[in-house]
């Protein structure tokens, strides 16, 4: 008995969940890599039971927070490193690869998961309570750290509490609450009783928008675009890849109109960890998991899931954007780009000329989306993610 703990202590697990955003039922369910529905009583379920710190999959509600505050996507921010108290000590996060750059969009920041950025972000323009409300308003119902090393998600969410917030992106800015069992029966057929949708608004469906099309870069060009290239999917789909500290879980959570789905690599006991970025990054580890079963949903015809593309809501203010320059051009081509923006998000641009300015090196990824056609397949290689 010790032995077979031991070793099921120390080998990987995973965990994967999908749900139907447009009403919350939960289509597949994988507690773990060998979880039988005749042994359930005596596994860890790691859908619902675990939680762990989910990296950059938190990194949306960061931006979100940002963008319905009336921030732009394409508003720069410094991608230096920066000292912040934190108890006794000083905390100064860095990029995964120790990079550094200039003035860096908002957009290219999550589809490269720069860490530097999003914590000046967070500091610079945003408070932790602001975060915090946003993440609770999308689906993340626990406790989170009161301090600024949540922009990197170092709170502690469960599989199924994350896709739960990522199906209110898909599902427009409403939240449905994920729910397995649609309906009670008795021996003869009659109901007992039937489950209905519990939904609420969450958030402007202009920001919410906005968000995805952010997170839809991160699969065109940024740390998940090997699902362009490695994995040839072309139906749009937009995520976030996530690794947390000392490589201890690996994440991908990506979603299309139709389908969310979750996934979460590691290993029960947390002192264990994956041996190289290379092979524990999010991209790396739970990325391919995720693609493999999207393209397995979509190519079952008796599943009837077919290519539809995000709905843009009729307030969202779309304007080609030079990638260098950060101001209006026209037309689109390759250093020019469709940039969506909020009414709000609109107005702040025209009225921060210091925004539109050359950018440097810091900001050289020009985003490949210029209508709602899914992008060009870009390099198979990902970029490395940000990493905390």
């Amino acid at each position: 008995w010790l032995n077979n703990l031991l070793r099921e202590k120390t080998r990987i697990q995973v965990a994967l969940v999908a749900i139907d955003p447009a009403n919350g039922h939960i289509k597949a369910w994988v507690g773990g890599n060998n979880l039988s529905s005749e042994d359930y009583k005596y596994k860890f379920d790691h859908v619902w039971q675990d939680k762990r710190q989910p990296g950059s999959t938190f990194k949306p509600f960061v931006y979100l927070t940002a963008i319905d505050k009336g921030i732009p996507a394409n508003f720069r921010v410094l991608d230096q490193p920066l000292a912040l108290k934190s108890g006794n000590g000083i905390w100064s996060p860095r990029n995964s690869d120790g990079s550094s750059g200039g003035m860096t969009t908002l957009r290219s920041a999550l589809a490269r998961s720069l860490n530097q950025v999003t914590v000046r972000l967070a500091y610079e323009q945003l408070t932790v309570p602001e975060i915090i409300s946003y993440a609770k308003r999308m689906g993340i119902s626990s406790v989170m750290p009161q301090n600024y090393s949540i922009a990197l998600g170092t709170g502690e969410v469960s599989p199924l509490e994350l896709a739960g917030a990522f199906s209110t992106f898909a599902n427009n800015g409403t939240w449905t609450e994920p729910v397995s069992i649609l309906k009670v029966s008795d021996k003869h057929h009659r109901t007992m009783s039937e489950s209905t949708p519990n939904r609420r608004f969450a958030i402007d469906s202009t920001s919410n928008f906005v968000m995805v099309s952010m997170m839809r870069d991160v699969i065109n060009r940024g740390t998940a675009s090997s699902i362009r290239g490695r994995y040839a999917m072309t139906m749009d789909a937009a995520g976030k890849t996530g690794t947390t500290q000392s490589l201890r879980d690996a994440w991908f959570a990506g979603f299309t109109p139709q389908l969310v789905a979750v996934v979460w690599t590691g290993f029960d006991d947390e002192r264990i960890k994956f041996t190289s970025m290379e092979y524990g990054q999010g991209a790396r580890a739970a990325l391919p998991i995720w693609a493999g079963f999207m393209k397995r949903c979509y190519s079952d015809p008796s599943l009837k899931l077919t290519n539809r593309y995000f709905h843009i809501p009729n307030t969202v203010i779309a304007v080609p954007i030079s990638g260098q320059a950060n101001v209006p051009s026209a037309p689109v081509n390759n250093s020019v780009y469709i940039e969506y923006y909020t009414p709000k998000g609109f107005n702040y641009y025209k009225s921060n000329p210091v925004q539109s300015t050359p950018g440097d090196q810091g900001d050289s990824g020009v985003p490949t989306e210029g209508d709602i056609e899914p992008a060009p397949q870009p390099a198979e290689t990902p970029a490395q993610e940000g990493a905390f």
